[in-house]
């Protein structure tokens, strides 16, 4: 939950309620040994939605990187549910994967998940460094280190993330798109113009799809732009949430 860690205190500020969460096999919530699809957060959504039993008919939705496709999908399934939708670096269209032979390697049995629990514990890499605008800073030390003790302390957290990779659709989002742009939901497209891993092409894309959306383009920003730029990302959400 740490990339809201300043984002929500500020919607707080403004009275807007917000009920932050990880998904399972993150942080502190409970690691299933189940595939990590998309319909399984989709699920945990609506059940924690069930379970507290909030005062609210509809709710504006957040989702960042493959939260961008869980919201879709859940806006999809339950439309009467929505207010607004958020769409931060989100994947659902395009991208940037794995070399194939790496994922021939991980599907290995026994080698594979070996393999990638040995490979994630190290924390950094050139690739994860590539996801921020400046990996030099305290704030990507900390969150480093944040990651490798959740590697070391939450037993499913690994299991979870190689599950993700070979059951969770990063492009199921072109079903869920077909249905929402018949609802005239009110979406917000932010992006980093350096986001190397869902690059902003997709956020044109997005744009294009969804044509009554509102976009933004965060300059030098990358995929963690909701730590790295939460002032610009505040702005834009707020401007977006106060436009009746």
């Amino acid at each position: 939950m740490e990339m809201w860690q300043d984002i929500f205190p500020s919607l707080v500020h403004d009275n807007q309620s917000c009920l932050v969460f990880d998904l399972y096999g993150r942080g502190w919530s409970d690691a299933p040994d189940v595939p990590m699809n998309v319909d399984l957060f989709v699920s945990q959504i609506a059940e924690l939605l069930y379970a507290l039993n909030l005062s609210y008919d509809k709710y504006n939705l957040y989702g960042v990187s493959m939260g961008g496709v869980i919201i879709q999908r859940f806006t999809e399934l339950y439309p009467s549910k929505v207010s607004k939708l958020i769409l931060c670096n989100s994947t659902g269209l395009d991208i940037v994967k794995p070399p194939s032979i790496l994922i021939s390697i991980l599907s290995i049995p026994v080698l594979g998940p070996l393999l990638f629990k040995f490979v994630m514990q190290r924390g950094e890499s050139k690739s994860v460094r590539a996801q921020w605008a400046n990996p030099d800073s305290d704030e990507y030390k900390r969150c480093i280190k944040l990651f490798q003790q959740t590697c070391q302390q939450h037993p499913g957290y690994l299991r979870s993330l190689f599950s993700t990779i070979f059951y969770f659709d990063f492009h199921l989002a072109f079903k869920s798109i077909e249905c929402i742009q018949k609802l005239n939901i009110p979406i917000l497209i932010i992006w980093g113009d350096k986001d190397t891993l869902t690059p902003v092409e997709n956020a044109y894309r997005y744009h294009n799809l969804y044509k009554a959306s509102t976009l933004k383009i965060i300059s030098g920003a990358s995929h963690n732009l909701l730590i790295e730029h939460s002032k610009q990302a505040i702005e834009a959400i707020k401007a977006f949430l106060n436009d009746k």
